[in-house]
């Protein structure tokens, strides 16, 4: 037997029973809020008020909110239990004063309401007190690489780089004296104009020679550019000629007798055709020099034992704010000078009709970043990254605590609270699995989420931390959406959850089986004893506007592996004009950039960090590797570790410890980590391959601190570079356990970077559960979807006695579908309901 239902007014706190008419139009109909993932009920069809109800009505002022609860009783009225809640004004109502009848469809009141009303509602963060938890974090150092008379500045930081504009400076003395920059190299590039045939290259280049009296030769295609400075008894003399590769013939000359070296470029000479070489007109030279002059920007006093020098306050960079100190940096193989082109465009720019820059190419170098772009000519300037600038950075790097950090969990609970006070939210697996649990569901991680005013970081140095911070709730769900692709829903207990859309498509699970709600294969009709499901499998797709590419970026400009590269869908059903640009308003994550350019940084929003925390547990081990004793594997009393082979020492480890190196030696570079779920073989050296899987390198001066990701054990190798015979210095470890959280560092294809699990580079994996089409690309390399969006619909219909769980999946002949909507006849209490399926 179906239920009944009645309905009741609050009558200034005291239930009041009205009777309101409904028939077999009226149904409880569960939609999804437009861009969500939850559902709402709402009563489709009207109520009629007729007799006292509809004096009632009448009789209450204009402006009065009428509040009903329609309640539903399972066993005939002994037992009622709260069904829907609805309210009504007057406007929403239909009068008829002849026959006595107030016809309305009240609109949803439920805990959707209070929550949907504030999203967009403004509040000052600071003054509604979120806790405050202290995150440490470090100022890395920043390469500076500069052109002298150039208006921008390169800037370099582990893999990441970009531009800033500074104050043109062409004098090289006060480049080296007054804003200590050091000379990193040089190039000579002889620019050709000429009037004649044979056609030569329009540019020679080679390195800078040391005097002037140096013979150079630059070879360009078929031809090279050759210079002599000739000293005979008879006198000296200097010659300029272009010279024919294939039989060594002098084409075009210009000498000089009797005079010293030239002097310095610039020059600019003209040579004369050779007679008989069958070379016609004269051919312009202009000799110039490239010099290139670099240096390190940091925070400490001295690096690997080397004085910093005090930032100048008229420095060429207009703002350093967050930096005090700076040195001259000058390596072997950081500065490239190239005159590579191609017919093919590039993002590095046009040389000239048809022929665009492209970057070096040499084995072993993995990547070249642009220096001064506005000036290059036939050679353009390439900056990369020295081989040990990873050990320069831990000696440069300065930690600070960036002391308002606001949790996540926090910021959602005190915003709710200014706008539902009844729903709560805490930092627990109750309300997230996937933000709160200590490691994700989907990928293992655990997130530590936290916002703090920019400014705090802008200024890293702030006395008086931000005053004002204006948020909206909205901005943070957006935020979390965008990034993780999170959802919210209040579950019947009046807690606020987020979770993971894959959460959605599983039923309301993570897990691994199919939560099932409804199966119409096993209910039966009792008019035909056959299945609910039996003759239903019939389906179409709906096509969307569905993104052919995802395009992703934040507040402020970043670094390219927080903006991501785009995602290109690879499917014939997706709208090929349409791209979808994602972009994190009121949030930036790249604090790296932030701290290096705070110029470029608007004060307004929030940084957005992620913390590692580290448990407060007892030291585990302790050793010496000059004591280790490679065949017995125990430490030994005396002995040193020689490094003639590949060796390594193994420390058991557990999933976020913190391992602790102190060594402080100029030939610890020789020492590389990696870790692992696997013990060494007995008997086999070296069984695994370096980097099989994850770990997180905190930095501290002169202190590593290594974050196993999952691993059990750590692996310690000497003999990466090292050199034969080397003995290592003392070098002691420990396992430590400070109670703290730290930003962590991730390795994005060589880029290192400080708070990288919120860089798009590594946030796109969270898309994986939930794209256009089961392919796609990013930068060209191929990937597959774990999970599909959801586009071949079905229509069913099936008697439902209790509302369902609109969460759960129901389960049909066509598999396991998602409820899209349902709509349940009040009288019949039969449903019509549209479920969706994977698409592929």
């Amino acid at each position: 037997m179906n239920p009944i239902y009645k309905f009741i007014f609050d009558d200034d706190g005291t239930d009041l029973a009205v009777f309101p008419t409904y028939g077999s139009n009226n149904a409880m109909s569960f939609e999804k809020e437009g861009g969500q993932e939850f559902f709402r009920r709402k009563l489709s069809g009207q109520l009629k008020f007729t007799g006292p109800d509809y004096a009632y009505i009448v009789a209450q002022a204009f402006d009065h909110e009428f509040k009903m609860q329609m309640q539903i009783s399972y066993d005939r009225g002994q037992t009622w239990t709260p069904y829907w809640n609805g309210k009504f004004y007057k406007t929403d109502c239909e009068f008829n004063d002849d026959d006595k009848v107030v016809t309305v469809t009240p609109t949803t009141d439920d805990d959707y309401n209070a929550v949907i009303a504030g999203l967009e509602k403004e509040f000052d963060l600071i003054s509604l007190a979120p806790e405050i938890v202290p995150v440490k974090m470090d100022k890395r150092p920043m390469i500076q690489v500069y052109i002298p008379g150039e208006s921008s500045i390169g800037c370099f930081l582990s893999g990441m780089w970009w531009e800033q504009e500074c104050t043109p400076e062409s004098n090289e003395s006060a480049l080296v004296n007054d804003f200590f920059f050091a000379l990193a190299d040089s190039e000579r590039v002889i620019d050709i104009s000429q009037t004649g045939l044979p056609t030569i290259p329009v540019s020679f280049s080679g390195a800078k020679p040391e005097t002037e009296s140096d013979t150079q030769d630059f070879v360009t295609g078929a031809y090279k550019f050759h210079f002599e400075h000739i000293v005979a008894s008879g006198g000296s003399a200097n010659y300029w000629q272009i010279i024919r590769v294939s039989d060594n013939q002098v084409m075009w000359q210009y000498a000089q007798t009797n005079v010293p070296p030239p002097s310095a470029p610039p020059l600019s000479i003209t040579l004369q055709p050779v007679s008989g070489s069958g070379a016609t007109g004269t051919v312009d030279l202009y000799i110039h020099d490239i010099n290139v002059y670099s240096r390190y920007v940091c925070d400490v006093d001295s690096i690997a034992g080397v004085q910093t020098n005090e930032l100048p306050d008229n420095d060429i960079v207009e703002n350093n704010r967050n930096y005090s100190r700076v040195i001259g940096y000058a390596f072997p193989d950081t500065i490239f000078f190239s005159s590579r082109t191609t017919s093919t465009p590039t993002e590095w720019g046009l040389y000239q009709p048809g022929e665009y820059y492209e970057k070096p190419y040499i084995p072993g170098i993995s990547d070249f970043f642009p220096i001064a772009r506005n000036s290059w000519g036939a050679v353009s300037v390439w900056f990369s990254f020295y081989a040990f600038d990873w050990l320069i950075e831990r000696e440069a790097s300065g930690e600070f605590t960036l002391r308002h950090a606001y949790p996540i969990a926090s910021v959602i609970s005190v915003l709710l609270g200014q706008i539902a006070p009844d729903i709560t939210h805490e930092d627990s697996t109750d309300y997230s699995r996937f933000l709160y649990a200590e490691n994700d569901p989907l990928t293992g991680v655990s997130h530590h989420l936290f916002i703090t005013p920019k400014s705090n970081l802008v200024n890293a140095g702030y006395d008086q931390p931000a005053q004002k911070a204006p948020i909206k709730l909205a901005d943070v769900l957006n935020m979390l959406r965008d990034c993780y692709r999170c959802y919210w829903f209040i579950d019947e207990e009046k807690r606020f959850r987020i979770e993971h859309i894959e959460f959605f498509r599983r039923g309301g699970s993570y897990s691994s089986l199919p939560s099932v709600g409804i199966d119409l294969t096993a209910m039966l009709n009792p008019r035909n004893g056959k299945p609910w499901s039996f003759d239903t499998t019939k389906y179409k797709f709906e096509k969307p506007a569905m993104a052919a590419r995802y395009q992703f970026g934040w507040m402020d400009d970043v670094t390219k592996p927080f903006n991501g590269s785009p995602i290109d869908i690879l499917s014939g059903y997706v709208d090929p004009n349409k791209i979808e640009q994602i972009s994190v308003g009121n949030f930036t994550s790249d604090v790296d950039y932030i701290l290096l350019n705070p110029a470029a940084i608007s004060q307004d929003g929030f940084a957005l960090i992620c913390g590692l925390f580290i448990q407060d547990t007892p030291m585990i081990q302790e050793f010496d590797l000059n004591s280790y004793d490679q065949q017995t594997g125990k430490l030994a009393a005396n002995g040193k570790w020689n490094d003639v082979t590949d060796k390594y020492i193994v420390v058991p480890v557990t999933a976020g410890q913190r391992l602790k190196i102190t060594g402080g030696s100029t030939y610890d570079a020789q020492l590389a980590w990696f870790v692992s779920n696997s013990a060494p073989i007995a008997g086999e050296d070296a069984p695994l391959v370096p980097g099989t899987s994850r770990f997180t390198l905190i930095k501290n001066r002169t202190e590593y601190y290594i974050v196993p990701d999952g691993a059990n054990y750590l692996y310690v190798y000497s003999g990466w570079g090292a050199m034969v015979g080397l003995y290592l210095p003392s070098f002691a470890a420990q396992v430590e356990y400070p109670s703290q959280f730290y930003v962590p560092y991730v390795n994005i294809d060589g880029a290192i970077l400080q708070n990288g699990p919120l860089a798009f580079a590594y946030l796109q994996i969270y898309y994986n559960w939930d794209m256009p089409a089961k392919n796609y690309t990013i930068d060209g390399f191929p990937f597959q979807a774990t999970g599909v969006k959801k586009l071949k619909t079905q229509s069913v219909s099936f008697p439902c006695y209790r509302d369902p769980d609109m969460q759960k999946l129901v389960k049909t002949l066509m598999g396991n579908g998602m409820l899209e909507k349902l709509s349940l006849n009040l009288c019949s209490r039969f449903a019509d309901a549209t479920l969706r399926y994977d698409t592929e």
